[in-house]
């Protein structure tokens, strides 16, 4: 199944092998966001199927705050990519986002591939206790 994913990332280059991985693995990237004003105004013209959000979004803005505002918009699937020398603290606080995903750098296409499916599969079990 082919998603359409917004990335959310404040480094090019790290953004741009990211970008390739997923399309490696068959999917599109509607767009790259630096941090959560880039990434509201993605929203308006892409209504992705995932997000993927870095936890270190340098001093702009964290990757935690831009995932409760975007929770909070919509139950849209969430990768938190972080580094595995991040804070345990805000590695922590990513857990508390429903329909979420955590995934370590470096990863391979396979770490990637399975982050999306965890993170999908969460929101729509999410969605069934609502019923």
């Amino acid at each position: 199944m082919t998603l359409k994913i917004i990335v959310v990332e404040d480094k090019a280059d790290v953004a741009g092998h990211l970008e390739q991985a997923l399309r490696d693995l068959g999917h599109r990237v509607c767009g790259v966001a630096r941090g959560g004003g880039d990434l509201a105004d993605l929203l308006q013209t892409c209504e992705p199927d995932l997000v993927t959000i870095s936890l270190d979004l340098g001093e702009r803005q964290d990757g935690i705050g831009v995932a409760i505002v975007l929770k909070a918009a919509e139950s849209i699937p969430v990768v938190f990519i972080a580094d595995r020398s991040e804070e345990e603290a805000e590695i922590e606080e990513s857990r508390t986002i429903g329909g979420s995903a955590r995934l370590y750098r470096p990863f391979t296409l396979d770490d990637l591939a399975r982050a999306i499916e965890r993170a999908i599969r969460r929101v729509e079990e999410a969605k069934d206790t609502d019923l």
